[in-house]
């Protein structure tokens, strides 16, 4: 009998750090995700006018649509891929004058593109990327291109982010956290911010090199993403300065 109860305490443990690890098996949630995409219906600048009580309800369906995570290991699943519209996010005083600028304006659409195992439609050759995407409709668009590394497809020789991002004491690019969360390995993918321009429609077309030297910048424009809610049809997702964003997915890159 103490045999079986110590082999019972053992496998419980094991499956404990496993559930740790992985962030366990998960499971979809369709109902909070159509309730969450109810309540974002009417909110303006992707929450950015929100009400602290309309914020709240919003963060309650966030925080139950976390603890049951979705589909299990997002970044090892090939429907990561794709175009994901972005449609609300916490945008905190930590994050980029950029970032704060754009996400909050309902003039634009802001689209986030991920091509981790389809190389053919990253912005970069045979790299698996991550792009922030402003579309400004017929005239153009805002890409802004970061290289990325997961536990399924790491980038050789990357170096995850280190730094808080502060120059001279001054949150030029925003402030970030130094670590990524323990045990987040299946759901994380880590960016560096690589290559970016203003590409513009017309009679013909223009490509305006955006004016950061992202390539001089090292760990300051480094961070991650951890996906705490993952489907096919929605993620929710931290980043290393704080937001929350939540994304809907809208199919192909194009």
């Amino acid at each position: 009998m103490r045999a079986w109860l110590l082999w019972a305490l053992v496998a419980t443990a094991g499956a404990v750090q496993l559930q740790r690890r992985t962030g366990g098996a998960g499971r979809v949630r369709p109902e909070l995700e159509g309730r969450l995409l109810g309540l974002l219906d009417g909110l303006r600048g992707r929450g950015a006018g929100a009400s602290g009580d309309a914020r709240r309800e919003v963060q309650g369906v966030i925080e139950e649509l976390e603890a049951s995570r979705g589909l299990p290991r997002p970044v090892f699943d090939e429907r990561i891929d794709g175009r994901w519209k972005l449609l609300y996010t916490t945008n905190p005083s930590s994050a980029s004058p950029i970032q704060r600028g754009f996400v909050s304006s309902d003039a634009v659409s802001v689209f986030q593109d991920v091509a981790l195992f389809n190389l053919s439609a990253s912005f970069l050759p045979a790299t698996p990327t991550i792009s922030n995407v402003v579309s400004f409709g017929p005239a153009g668009r805002l890409r802004v291109t970061a290289k990325a590394s997961t536990a399924a497809v790491p980038l050789p020789s990357f170096t995850p982010r280190r730094g808080d991002g502060r120059i001279l004491g001054l949150n030029l690019l925003g402030v970030s956290e130094t670590s990524p969360p323990a045990g987040a390995e299946d759901s994380l993918i880590d960016f560096q911010f690589w290559d970016a321009a203003f590409e513009l429609n017309g009679p013909l077309p223009l490509a305006v090199p955006y004016p950061v030297p992202f390539r001089l910048l090292g760990d300051d424009v480094k961070g991650w993403i951890h996906n705490t809610y993952f489907s096919q049809a929605l993620r929710v997702a931290r980043g290393n300065k704080g937001s929350i964003f939540i994304l809907e997915k809208q199919g192909a890159i194009s």
